[in-house]
């Protein structure tokens, strides 16, 4: 919205505010495609950036 209204260039914003990643959502592997395919149909510029792994040696609890 500052960018638009204010006509700020990109190279501006970027040295001005830190834009970071943006948004964040952890899902699981199995639900990425259908939220990926989601956010894609409404215009948002999505992508997988990672994944959460356990550490070697450490047992996860089934709570």
């Amino acid at each position: 919205m500052i960018q638009a209204i204010g006509n700020v260039p990109e190279e501006d914003m970027r040295r001005t505010f830190n834009l970071g990643i943006g948004f964040v959502i952890i899902a699981s592997k199995e639900s990425a495609k259908a939220i990926l395919k989601v956010l894609r149909k409404r215009g948002e510029n999505a992508h997988i950036i990672g994944k959460v792994e356990g550490r070697e040696g450490k047992k996860r609890s089934k709570e």
